[in-house]
């Protein structure tokens, strides 16, 4: 996910992982070196902590992300997140 997302962001990232064809020996040697990078003692098994995943973004593009934990049960929590979402998308 890590590696699509920043090729979407960065086109000279993406066409040096991808390239004019998606080559899938290619992706998944940089997935896999972006899973070292991003993931200092998470099992791969499950899968990334959405803050080492926020904390590559930071350090590899021009992306700048913040992890928070929302309670999905709580209505006020997740209309306060949703509330904040909106206004960092109104800003740009």
């Amino acid at each position: 996910m890590l590696v699509v997302l920043r090729a979407a962001l960065d086109g000279e990232y993406r066409t040096a992982v991808i390239g004019s064809r998606l080559e899938p020996g290619r992706f998944g040697a940089e997935q896999l070196l972006v899973h070292r990078q991003s993931t200092r003692w998470w099992p791969r098994a499950w899968a990334r902590p959405p803050w080492e995943m926020a904390g590559w973004l930071r350090r590899t593009s021009v992306v700048s992300l913040r992890v928070r934990l929302v309670d999905a049960a709580d209505l006020a929590d997740l209309a306060a997140v949703l509330t904040e979402v909106d206004a960092e998308l109104a800003a740009g």
